[in-house]
Order: structure tokens, then C-alpha cells, then sequence
């Protein structure tokens, strides 16, 4: 850590409103706890949803923009598609394909800012390899509650021993 009056934190919500609304509420709690930087990342579009980020917090959360990748055959997911509103369950697959391709501008932009910590979603399994080479702890930010997980978990490990 680098020091207790300044806590840089990197979050990294999935491309759904239902998680980057909690992350970016969780950003803006952390901020008013105060010392606690936030770089709160997403796509550009995603961002520009957001509600703005009060004046006396700015210098707290930097909103952070990368721009969506693109797949290899863009016929798979409409252009301007950048969170799960904007397609349908069937290209859910496709949007997580694009967002995996982040994984790189990510991993510059953890590299150049080295923060403390990183908050991630469920859906960047690849940002573990990223905390565990750069030695930053990750934490598991989850919007799902206890009984739904707990359910989920039962019902996955159900599944697999039928």
C-alpha cells in the first residue's frame, strides 16, 4: 500500500447495467469514505449512461473509457453494442467476447497506474492472472446476494453429480 491517504483501486464491472450500477455506487461510497481513489472501468458508451460523478468527488473516481473491441466477424454482435441492453440473450455470448478482448488495454492500464487494489465482477476470469502478476489483490465484488449464490452453487453442483 502505498500510503494510508491515498488507496488507488481499480473496479471492473461486467457490461450490464445490473453490476456497473452497484460497482459505480460502490465507487462513489468508497470515494466519500475519502483517500480512496477509484479508476472505474468500462466501455465508452457504458460510461457515458452513467450519472455523472458529483463535482466534489471528481478527483476521487476517474471514470476511465476504453473503447469496445470488436470481434473478428462483426456480423456476431450490432455495432454499438456495448452492454447487455443492447442485445439480445442469444448475443450475451458475443458481448462477452468482445469484453474478454479488453483484457490487454486492461492489463496496460493496471501496469502504468498500480493500484492497491482491483474489485472485480464474475465475467473477467482473465483479470486473476492480471492481480496475481502484478501482485495486487483482488476482491470479488458480487451484486448477487448470499441465497442466490448459495442456490447456484447448490443447483450447479447438483447438476454435475446427476
Amino acid at each position: 500500500m502505498k500510503n494510508d491517504d491515498n488507496v488507488p483501486v481499480v473496479m471492473l464491472p461486467w457490461a450490464a447495467f445490473g453490476h456497473l450500477i452497484p460497482f459505480f455506487n460502490l465507487a462513489i461510497a468508497l470515494a466519500r469514505i475519502g483517500g480512496i481513489h477509484v479508476s472505474f472501468i468500462s466501455t465508452r458508451k457504458n460510461i457515458k449512461r452513467l450519472t455523472k460523478v458529483s463535482p466534489n468527488l471528481t478527483h476521487l473516481v476517474k471514470l476511465v473509457e476504453f473503447p469496445m473491441p470488436v470481434l473478428d466477424d462483426e456480423t456476431l454482435l450490432p455495432q454499438n453494442a456495448e452492454a447487455s441492453v443492447d442485445v439480445t440473450a442469444e448475443k450475451i455470448q458475443y458481448l462477452k467476447a468482445a469484453y474478454d478482448l479488453l483484457q490487454q488495454p486492461v492489463e496496460h492500464f493496471i501496469a502504468d497506474e498500480k493500484p492497491d487494489w482491483i474489485i472485480d465482477d464474475f465475467a473477467q476470469h482473465w483479470i486473476v492472472d492480471i492481480a496475481e502478476n502484478y501482485e495486487i489483490p483482488i476482491i470479488y465484488f458480487s451484486i448477487f446476494t448470499a441465497a442466490a449464490t448459495g442456490f447456484s452453487i447448490a443447483a450447479n453442483t447438483f447438476r454435475r453429480s446427476s
